[in-house]
């Protein structure tokens, strides 16, 4: 979850399923959500697995995750056809052995079904749209983003073609400067945190100084979980030819896993390692996916120190 995203009470199977789209990025499909909750109903932890999945592959991976990060009670939210209702009950089974699996609920054809309670008013289907629901609209308010797809999500960090060869060809007339390159820097960031798209020209730039390690911790100093900076790196990452991709990408990377979007972080990293298999901070941001713990346990303090250098635009954003 992001750094600075409000805290969420999930207390019914709406607010479940408004809010799981926005924790993940994208409104799943064909996937087993299990929301990792404290005794106070707040979200924990989640993870997403594919519905196709052996039962006894998923829950001994649910099991392990719940019992190192200590979480009480486990919900079970599923996304698929009516048809895998037995699917989702054989993987709560192996989960009711060392687990408590609160709630568990089918979300099929615009209707969700309690599977947990026979007599519950939902064990026959009530009909629901997550898009719709009070929790969904909490989350947009609070600048979070769910896209339609999976798919969608991965496609932010796909190449632009004719954005990288007009970049190709900025980087190659781009003459030396006499302005401070942090004074530089600086500047392009205000540019993104006060909502402009970085020009051609701009992005070239921008790419060329990020390949200085220096500038580019600088950079990295600087990025949080703040949606301008989502957007800035995301960008940059299908803007920038492969000579300079590494850094751009792995500067998206960090910010989606501060931002809790492991799989658009994963998607980012996969960018550097067509280019560069050994980058290390890419290297780095893998290492802390690959916990299965929240960015924000790991790095409780970012940045590490004080640059008033730099730009810090909040605003609400998370």
């Amino acid at each position: 979850m992001p750094v600075d995203t409000p805290t969420f009470h999930l207390r019914t199977p709406e607010d479940m399923f408004g809010t799981v789209p926005y924790l993940l990025g994208y409104h799943p499909t064909d996937s087993l959500v299990v929301l990792y909750l404290q005794d106070d109903q707040r979200v924990h932890l989640f993870t997403r697995h594919d519905l196709a999945d052996h039962p006894d592959a998923i829950a001994g991976h649910v099991r392990a995750l719940a019992h190192k990060r200590g979480a009480t009670r486990v919900a079970v939210l599923a996304y698929g056809p009516p048809s895998a209702i037995d699917r989702v009950r054989a993987t709560v089974a192996q989960l009711d052995a060392r687990l408590r699996v609160a709630d568990v609920y089918l979300l099929a054809e615009g209707r969700y079904y309690c599977l947990r309670c026979p007599a519950c008013r939902a064990a026959k289907g009530l009909p629901l749209d997550p898009a719709t629901t009070a929790a969904a609209a909490h989350a947009t308010l609070r600048g979070l983003v769910a896209l339609p797809s999976r798919q969608a999500l991965v496609a932010l960090t796909l190449p632009d073609q004719v954005a990288r060869a007009e970049t190709a060809e900025a980087i190659a007339v781009l003459r030396p400067r006499g302005d401070k390159p942090t004074a530089v820097l600086r500047f392009l960031l205000e540019e993104a945190a006060d909502g402009h798209r970085l020009t051609t020209g701009q992005a070239a730039l921008m790419a060329v100084m990020l390949t200085d390690i220096r500038l580019r911790d600088i950079a990295w100093q600087a990025t949080t979980s703040l949606m301008w900076q989502r957007d800035l790196w995301l960008d940059l990452t299908r803007r920038t030819p492969d000579t300079h991709i590494a850094a751009p990408a792995a500067l998206a990377a960090w910010c989606a896993w501060m931002r809790g979007e492991d799989l658009l972080a994963a998607a980012a990293l996969n960018r550097v390692a067509a280019v560069d298999a050994d980058y290390g901070m890419a290297r780095l941001v893998a290492q802390g996916i690959g916990t299965g713990v929240p960015a924000r346990e790991i790095v409780p303090q970012w940045p590490p120190t004080a640059d008033d250098t730099l730009p810090a635009r909040h605003g609400g954003e998370a």
